[in-house]
């Protein structure tokens, strides 16, 4: 398929595509570059020595694209060159270092050298290679390969022929060798090749497909070619002597150990590789529940945003609608309450200031009474601590005759208060799903009463926006279509004169000119017939040799077939009869030594499956002793932390006891003194003991329960906030999929479609019933209906205002065959002569009447007879590219009219025949000028809208006109190029304005839409076109 029929635009659109979606697909780096590297390794290896491997990769690293390719590929031009640098090394050539991709890849060699490295001689042999001779290059005088390429297409001596032959037959191989791998179709042909020359993209986008190809298929298939090639050699080496059926037991045992050996490295690697997928799935578990966390935040803000936008495209749709009305229909009887709304707002203002005034007096109020009440409060505090502090003493006092009471009144409430806090956390989390279900439902339904109102006014207002400009497009239509009436009346008449003069002097000219162009062709037909026939007789010939080929070959194989099938079975009796005389003889032995050898097998193989069972387990303890050890972990961190508090405690002890000790020398003096005081003292001592490690214990486990509260949130939150988005994605999910439902069920309902096809069931069933009323004797036949309408066109005095007639003959004619030959043979003279009375100036055939006389016209030149009858003159012909003319601005007739033409010329010969006839040719090439420029000028005016931001009528007017001449344009086209003429529009203006519809796909297409801008007018207008 070509772009506007040209190869640059196609090329670019196929390497765009390629560059943004397939290469990616494609070609792989990583894998890529461990091939270049295999193959550099491969090749510096074969040639003897490290240093030529060496100098093969230092040019590998020059391996260079064209500045232009590389330009236009940009972050994908690292993988391109690593494709260049693949083929450089499987071939080594790498002539494409300075760039010259084309030179270097454009005759196919390298391509073919490409698909033999990988699937072997046997796929294609070198010498089916063909090799430019330089001397034949040289010969074009050119430098640039697709110069020469074109020198030698244009050539015809033998030199150039055989050129042309191998490099066709190159890329045939190349072809065929990529369909046997399953590879999609050929981008580069060698006919393409041949014709054009090679292009750097093009020979790129082959290099790829050919890279993901044989990459693919290499390891197979160079694995099968490897046991094919130990096959010949094992096939072509002499017989052995004895001992060699033990020495293949031998090898095939060795060949079973290394792969029971590469089997069990495979399941080991694979346990090892699904342990390290379980750990990389987990980490990438944590870090979604951090990234969902961290994205909280950002969540809700979105939703926030996006809900505020809504609310304030509702609200600013709203006040549109609102501001229309207001100025189209309330305005007046707002202007006749302006002065009792101005009374009532000076009535609201002054209740306002008085409710702000009473609202501050009341602030200093309540600021006053909660100053006076604090001032109370700060007062009566320091009496209230007097009070406190003495009853804090009487009660430690009373809790040093009952610590161990009051640590398990402790240990009791802290079960309880734990208890409750769990019973309290159950609540919360109850409480704020239910919470968030309440504020979720109220949300959605907010949401829908807003769209539902906004929903209702786009609605009335589009449907009054659409009335007003139906009723101005209807009016611009009357008026244009008076005016253009007017002119065209008076230009035809300008014309007619100037036609009529012009028609005198080019049939004399044509006459001339027929009797030359006969003469021409008789000599063209005559050497283009012996030139048939002598290829012909080739052709026999060549087959007949072949068909003698293949008899012969098929023989001679069927004869040596039969030689090494009788060879083959004395052989294998031969062999049978010594392999088991040998088998009788060594029996014993045989069975000894396999004995021995399965036992070391068996011994060998349990052992390994042990170990590798030892392993696996070994690894599932190591997974499960790293989950317990975590645990362990935590566990022991706790009892850790509670050690560290016991030996500080204890620190604090021993340092008391030192001091204890110090003291005791002293006290033994004063003992005597303070003996009465010394049991009010040690009591003392001990409850400033038993006091601080009470201090001391309450610090630690209020350290470690708000520990543990943090943590519990955290995890509450972060389980909050997961169980909070995937209820979100949900609903959402469950919202998109009624929109999308209601949506499409309202665009079925509403789809013009629709309407036409029930508006079609309805007319059918109407009818249907209406027949099955009818009696036989009323129903009637097409023939009496095409004689029916015969006659009324035989009765009436101006047949061309019989549209009825005309339209049940067209149906009629349509519908048989037959009806079509009676309307020939009684009605040719009416038809002619309503379409002639359609050509001239101020007459009044009605537009219907013309398109049914010319669906009848086109239905009677089914019939070849009639056809050649009708077109033995010019008459039919000149009258066709007249209506043509006259009616280019009506476009259901105007296609009605092209299809008429195609149907006049069903074959080559018919439309070879129409060419010869300047009048007609000279008429539809006029008319597609006309449209061409018609097109033109709606483009520019478009054009013009979109810059200077015109109406939406004229933008939507300009858009039907330019989509009308663009679908004329196109089926005049399709007339030309039956003609052999060039199509209209196609120019050398078309190379200049590339962006022109005229020259691209139909009005409405994806490519129309992009190039006519971003105007939405436009592409609504387009898309109500195709629909």
């Amino acid at each position: 398929m070509l772009v506007d029929g040209d190869r640059a635009p196609t090329l670019d659109l196929l390497w765009r595509a390629f560059l943004r979606l397939d290469l990616p697909r494609r070609v792989r780096g990583q894998a890529l570059q461990t091939e270049i590297d295999r193959l550099a390794a491969g090749r510096g290896d074969g040639t003897g020595g490290g240093g030529q491997g060496g100098d093969h990769a230092a040019r590998l690293a020059g391996v260079v694209l064209p500045p232009a390719v590389e330009a236009d590929a940009g972050p994908a031009a690292g993988l391109l060159r690593l494709v260049l640098c693949w083929a450089a090394a499987a071939t080594g050539c790498v002539q494409g270092a300075a760039g010259n991709i084309a030179a270097t890849y454009g005759d196919g060699r390298l391509l073919c050298l490409l698909v033999r490295e990988y699937l072997g001689e046997a796929v294609l042999p070198r010498s089916e290679i063909y090799e430019v001779p330089p001397a034949l290059l040289a010969s074009t005088g050119a430098e640039d390969p697709q110069q020469q390429a074109w020198a030698l297409s244009c050539r015809e001596d033998a030199a150039a022929r055989q050129y042309r032959a191998g490099v066709q037959s190159n890329f045939d191989r190349v072809a065929l060798a990529m369909e046997a791998l399953g590879g999609s179709g050929a981008l580069l042909s060698g006919e393409d090749v041949v014709e054009h020359g090679a292009d750097d993209r093009s020979v790129l986008l082959a290099l790829c497909g050919m890279c993901s190809r044989l990459l693919e298929a290499s390891r197979e298939e160079r694995g099968a070619m490897t046991i094919q090639r130990l096959w010949r050699r094992r096939a072509a080496a002499p017989r052995q002597g004895p001992g060699a059926a033990r020495a293949h037991l031998h090898a095939w045992i060795a060949a079973a150990s290394r792969v029971q050996a590469a089997y069990r490295r495979h399941v080991f690697l694979s346990g090892l590789e699904a342990a390290r997928r379980d750990r990389a799935a987990r980490l990438e578990a944590a870090t979604r529940l951090q990234a969902l966390w961290r994205g909280r935040a950002a969540r809700l803000a979105l939703h926030a945003t996006r809900a505020a936008a809504v609310t304030l495209q509702a609200l600013w749709h709203g006040r549109q609608a609102r501001r229309q009305v207001l100025e189209e229909k309330l305005l007046p009887r707002l202007l006749a309450g302006v002065a009792v709304r101005r009374a009532e707002l000076a009535e609201a203002r002054t209740a306002r200031r008085q409710e702000l005034a009473a609202a501050a007096m009341q602030t200093a109020w309540r600021a006053s009474h909660g100053r006076r009440a604090f001032l109370k409060a700060r007062r009566a505090a320091p009496v209230l601590q007097a009070h406190v502090r003495g009853w804090l003493e009487r009660a430690r006092l009373a809790r040093r005759r009952s610590a161990a009471i009051l640590i398990q009144a402790a240990a009791r409430g802290w079960a309880v208060r734990r208890h409750e806090q769990t019973k309290a956390r159950a609540a919360q989390i109850i409480q704020a799903h239910w919470r968030q279900h309440r504020l979720q439902a109220r949300d959605a339904e907010n949401y829908r009463r807003l769209r539902e109102a906004a929903v209702l006014l786009q609605r009335r207002w589009r449907a009054v926006k659409a009335a007003r400009l139906a009723a101005a497009h209807a009016a611009a239509t009357r008026i244009q279509r008076m005016w253009r009436g007017s002119v065209g009346r008076r230009a035809f008449l300008a014309w007619r004169g100037a036609a009529e003069m012009l028609q005198r002097h080019w049939r004399g000219h044509h006459a001339r000119r027929r009797l030359a162009t006969e003469k021409g062709a008789a000599l063209a037909v005559q050497a283009a017939w012996r030139g048939w026939r002598a290829r012909r007789e080739r052709a026999r010939l060549h087959a007949a040799a072949l068909a003698v080929q293949r008899v012969w070959r098929g023989h001679a194989a069927r004869r040596q077939l039969r030689l090494d099938a009788a060879a083959i079975f004395v052989q294998r009796h031969a062999r049978g009869f010594l392999a088991r005389r040998a088998h009788h003889r060594r029996r014993g032995a045989a069975v000894t030594i396999q004995r021995a050898f399965r036992a070391h097998l068996e011994a060998a193989r349990a052992a390994s499956v042990a170990a590798m069972k030892a392993q696996m387990e070994a690894l599932a303890r190591a997974m499960q002793d790293y989950s317990r050890r975590a645990a362990a972990a935590r566990r022991l961190q706790a009892g850790w932390r509670g050690c560290l508090e016991r030996r500080h405690l204890a620190a604090v002890a021993a340092q008391e006891a030192a001091e204890r000790a110090r003291r005791a020398a002293r006290e033994a003096a004063a003992r005597a003194t303070i003996a009465p005081w010394a049991s009010v003292f040690l009591a003392r001592i001990r409850f400033l003991k038993l006091r601080r490690a009470v201090v001391l214990a309450q610090r630690a486990w209020r350290s470690e329960y708000a520990r543990r509260c943090a943590a519990s949130i955290v995890i509450q939150a972060q389980a909050r906030a997961w169980l909070g988005v995937r209820a979100l994605r949900r609903r959402r999910a469950a919202a998109l999929r009624l929109q999308a439902a209601w949506r499409g069920g309202r665009v079925r309902q509403t789809h013009p479609q629709k309407r036409r096809l029930a508006e079609a069931r309805g007319r059918l069933r109407v009818a249907t019933e209406a027949a099955h009323l009818l009696t036989p004797s009323q129903r009637t036949t097409l023939a009496s209906r095409t004689a029916t309408a015969l006659s009324s066109l035989a009765a009436v005095p101006f047949p061309e205002v019989a549209c009825g007639a005309w339209e049940t003959l067209a149906r009629c004619t349509a519908a048989s065959n037959a009806c079509a030959q009676t309307c020939y043979d009684a009605a040719l003279p009416i038809v002619m002569a309503v379409l002639r009375s359609g050509t001239k100036a101020g007459s009044n055939v009605q537009p219907e009447a013309i398109r049914h006389a010319v669906m009848c016209l086109a239905h009677m030149g089914r019939n070849r007879s009639c056809l050649d009858a009708m077109l033995a003159t010019d008459e039919v012909l000149l009258l066709l590219a007249a209506l043509l003319q006259r009616n280019r601005d009506k476009e259901e007739l105007f296609l009605a009219l092209v299809s008429t033409i195609r149907a006049f010329l069903p074959t080559p010969a018919h439309a070879l025949n129409a060419s010869r006839r300047p009048a007609f040719v000279a008429t539809v090439e006029g008319v597609g000028r006309m449209l061409a420029l018609k097109a033109q000028n709606h483009m520019a005016t478009l054009n013009k809208l979109e810059r200077a931001k015109g109406s939406d009528v004229s933008a939507r007017q300009a858009t039907k006109a330019l989509v009308t001449a663009n679908r004329q344009l196109l089926a005049l086209n399709r007339v030309l190029s039956l003609l052999g003429l060039p199509a209209a529009g196609a120019g050398p203006q078309s190379a200049n304005h590339p962006q022109d519809p005229m020259h691209g796909p139909p009005a409405g297409s994806p490519g129309v839409l992009q190039r006519l801008g971003k105007n939405t007018i436009v592409r609504g207008v387009l898309q109500a076109l195709n629909h």
